[in-house]
């Protein structure tokens, strides 16, 4: 691959970065600039008594601004009641979309039974149902809505195709892009797609933000930053020839004929055993995510 991932602050970015409990499989982002701090994506609703903790040693004095919500599913916004209700000042910012959703009890009920379960399997206490409900967005945004956080001009970049929430956050005075998982998830042996919308949006998504003239990527699940234009379409082009593999490989078993559910589970057996995602506390998420993109492909290519 003709990009590098670097994984720690370099000191290229006008921010700093931290990703925030590490040490306990947190993939929430703290990013510092001078003038304001933004929590990117926010990990689970058990794991937010860790985020926090690790928040308040770091900001110290300093107040936690913003919230940036990547799209709505639980490993990444989860934990975000939880944060505001210890960092009251702190908006929390998701796509339109991402905020209906929260709106739904019957999501938000899938939300909070998913990330109880991967508690029990971690070994740590449930989250509190009561402040789980107020889950929720200060504010809701749209493709190409421009707003300030705090003197940096940042623009929204809808990217459907691993959600229909999912959005990109471009810092526009740096070309600096925080990524979401449309355009996949990196790993050193290569990238995870679960393209949940179909795979025609996410190519669609990734070729759009293929126009931009980026000076770097963050991507999502705290992997690090990749820097200079051509480093970021190698990247992008990586992700395009994964998402390209993944459908191939997905077709390939649902190809002999019609939907039948042997098929389908074996389709799903090949994406969780392949799959992205680290960690085994995540397998019921890697099942759920697996059947409902074999069975988006499908409908995409057997009309």
């Amino acid at each position: 691959m003709d990009f590098e991932i670097q994984t720690t602050d370099t000191g290229k970015t006008p921010f700093r970065f931290i990703k925030i409990a590490e040490e306990y499989l947190c993939d929430a982002m703290l990013l510092l600039f001078p003038d304001c701090t933004v929590l990117w994506d926010t990990d689970f609703a058990c794991t937010a008594p860790f985020v926090i903790r690790k928040l308040k040693e770091t900001l110290k004095n300093r107040p936690l601004d913003y919230i940036l919500l990547s799209h709505s599913h639980y490993d990444h916004a989860a934990g975000a009641p939880y944060i505001q209700a210890a960092f009251p000042e702190a908006r929390i910012i998701a796509a339109v979309h991402a905020a209906e959703v929260f709106r739904k009890e019957s999501t938000r009920a899938k939300m909070l039974s998913l990330d109880n379960a991967l508690a029990v399997r971690r070994g740590l206490a449930a989250a509190p149902e009561d402040v789980f409900s107020s889950i929720h967005a200060d504010l809701a945004v749209k493709d190409n809505d421009l707003l300030m956080l705090g003197d940096h001009p940042v623009r929204i970049v809808e990217t459907p195709g691993h959600t229909r929430d999912s959005l990109c956050f471009l810092f526009t005075e740096e070309n600096i892009l925080l990524g979401t998982e449309t355009l996949g998830v990196y790993r050193p042996e290569g990238f995870g797609l679960a393209m949940l919308v179909g795979y025609g949006p996410t190519v669609s998504s990734i070729n759009k933000i293929r126009t931009l003239p980026l000076r770097a990527i963050m991507p999502p699940h705290g992997a690090g930053i990749v820097f200079g234009e051509t480093s970021c379409r190698s990247y992008l082009d990586a992700v395009l020839v994964s998402a390209e593999k993944t459908r191939d490989s997905i077709i390939s078993v649902l190809e002999k004929g019609k939907w039948t559910e042997e098929a389908a589970r074996k389709a799903v057996e090949m994406i969780v055993q392949t799959g992205d995602y680290y960690d085994p506390s995540m397998i019921k998420a890697r099942e759920l995510n697996g059947f409902l993109m074999v069975q988006q492909l499908y409908r995409e290519f057997h009309p």
